[in-house]
């Protein structure tokens, strides 16, 4: 039980104090209100206004490298205690010990989903097999179940693919070598689009190409590419409402091929947009509260792009919906940005 006499301020000064990161509170107008005795050690040759470029960043990410005035490197990450001016607790790790814990936390992600690939390969061609009848006639009952046991097998399975695909493909710590080959972009995306399958919910959803014949081959990773592509259409399938329209849009033009997807979901609050391409991002807000997911569809997608030397783009607007776009240059990444 704990004791009412004591001060909670007190006791959350004491507890912060035991801790090795830095804990800062910033108020909206970038002044440093509140430290622990790690972050009172990190600001003390800090500039006067070290706490106005700090603001400035948090506008802007959800986590960030920062470098203090001595050149050591902290993960920052940053936790909002309310909207507009209201303000942030900053936690500052140091970069060394974050990257650690950032590979370890990789490795047994990659682990954990490869071990997970062959009980769902099992699941799924067990539920072949009883549906194809060669094991006997099943009541309707039976198979309203078999549907919904080999609909979760597949959304188990896209989700390890996106587990295994975000650690290979993460600019910062992915080890995957790309294969870099002359792409059939045009022919790529109606593959995928053809392959979409929405689910029962949603079956009177409308999908819309405008897809240019004058796509020229680029050099890429076609692998790569087809996560990206798979990940920006569930994404607009998981947020546009049954009879909603996705609309998908190939063009090529100075000297970059652009697919856009452009869906009639709720749209995306300003200061939301540049997190949505995070890791394990997805926004608390009360109409897609019921929409599934693991924060890495769009991660992917920024992943993707900036390894083949192009972006990921966003435009929307609240009520109306967003378009995502895929940026790519047409003579394909670099050398450097290629190497895995």
């Amino acid at each position: 039980m704990v004791d009412q006499s004591v001060d909670p301020a007190h006791m959350l000064r004491a507890v912060l104090s035991g801790i090795d990161d830095a804990f800062v509170l910033l108020s909206g107008q970038g002044e440093l209100t509140m430290l622990n005795a790690a972050g009172t050690e990190v600001f003390s040759d800090a500039q006067p206004d070290a706490g106005v470029g700090l603001l400035e960043r948090v506008r802007s990410a959800s986590t960030f490298a920062w470098e203090d005035a001595l050149g050591r490197v902290y993960a920052v990450s940053v936790c909002p205690l309310g909207s507009g001016t209201a303000p942030v607790v900053l936690r500052l790790s140091r970069r060394q010990d974050y990257e650690q814990l950032r590979h370890t936390h990789a490795e047994f992600l990659q682990v954990v989903s490869h071990d997970l690939r062959s009980p769902l390969a099992t699941i799924g061609l067990a539920a072949s097999a009883l549906a194809s009848g060669d094991l006997g006639t099943l009541s309707a009952g039976q198979q309203a179940m078999l549907g919904k046991i080999s609909n979760a097998a597949e959304a188990m399975a896209r989700l390890v693919e996106n587990i295994q695909a975000a650690g290979r493909y993460d600019p910062g710590t992915g080890l995957y070598e790309m294969d870099l080959q002359p792409v059939d972009l045009l022919a790529l995306v109606q593959r995928v689009v053809a392959e979409l399958v929405t689910p029962p919910d949603k079956a009177a959803q409308r999908v819309e190409l405008a897809l240019s014949a004058d796509i020229p081959l680029i050099r890429a990773d076609a692998g790569m590419l087809e996560r990206a592509i798979v990940n920006l259409l569930d994404n607009a399938v998981k947020y546009t409402p049954d009879g909603g329209t996705i609309r998908v849009e190939l063009n090529a033009n100075d000297g970059a091929v652009t697919l856009s997807v452009a869906d009639t979901g709720p749209g995306i609050p300003l200061a939301d947009r540049e997190r949505v391409f995070e890791k394990h991002v997805r926004l608390a807000r009360a109409e897609t509260r019921r929409v599934r997911g693991s924060g890495l569809g769009l991660f992917i997608v920024r992943s993707v792009a900036e390894r083949h030397g192009g972006r990921a783009l966003l435009e929307s607007e609240e009520g109306k919906g967003s378009i995502f776009r895929l940026r790519l240059p047409a003579g394909g990444p670099t050398v450097a940005e290629g190497a895995g």
